[in-house]
């Protein structure tokens, strides 16, 4: 695999229980681009995402991605994904720096201190290496996530909100990483509400009540 195998839904639905949250999505995201999803709260974005990354199987429909058929059911597929969720996923009982050294030992990334440390500087979390990630603001836990998630040579990366709780000089350091790594072949997806996110975006697809209402492709040189 290559990772440049596109990401494929056909006929996808999901409902929780009978309440439909995603119905007849049929969508194809070229590999290597950066993707944004749009919608109202309760669209059905994180759903989505959700489904993309494999932590959910889809009800209705099959999805395809980085090769992979119905990815919920394949670990391989999980190690070749990065996904930062809105609410935060790391250890709140660790340190900023403990948390960085614990995901490039569970990646068994090279020279982990040194990654930690990149990471640190890139996100500026250097100030809060040594602060239990319960005790800083929500704005520095976003930071965090992201610098563990772009620790990572991951061929999918999933964001989920990203720059909800960023400046607008964080939001530039993130979109800076988001680039370089989609220059060097990561595929991204991200879910958002700001326009101004969307529109550095490759394609842009369309969320309301679980449906799909509008998909708009931008020229790309």
């Amino acid at each position: 695999m290559t990772g440049a195998e596109p990401i494929s839904l056909a006929g996808v639905g999901y409902s929780f229980g009978r309440r439909p949250a995603l119905i007849g999505i049929d969508l194809m995201l070229p590999a290597r681009r950066c993707h944004g999803l749009a919608g109202p709260n309760g669209s059905g974005k994180t759903t989505l995402l959700r489904l993309i990354a494999g932590l959910l199987a889809p009800t209705a429909g099959t999805v395809n991605c980085l090769g992979f058929e119905s990815p919920a059911h394949h670990d391989a597929f999980k190690e070749r994904v990065a996904y930062v969720m809105q609410e935060f996923s790391l250890y709140e009982e660790l340190t900023v720096e403990e948390n960085l050294s614990f995901v490039a030992d569970l990646y068994s990334l090279p020279e982990p201190e040194h990654a930690s440390r990149d990471a640190q500087a890139v996100f500026d979390l250097a100030a809060y290496g040594r602060v239990r990630a319960g005790a800083v603001s929500v704005g520095v836990r976003q930071r965090l996530m992201l610098a563990a998630a772009f620790m990572r040579a991951a061929d999918l990366l999933l964001l989920d909100e990203p720059t909800a709780a960023l400046d607008e000089e964080s939001s530039n350091v993130l979109w800076r990483r988001i680039d370089a790594l989609n220059d060097a072949g990561t595929t991204i997806v991200l879910a958002t509400h700001r326009e101004q996110d969307l529109a550095r975006c490759d394609s842009v697809t369309r969320l309301v009540a679980g449906r799909i209402v509008g998909f708009h492709a931008a020229s790309r040189s």
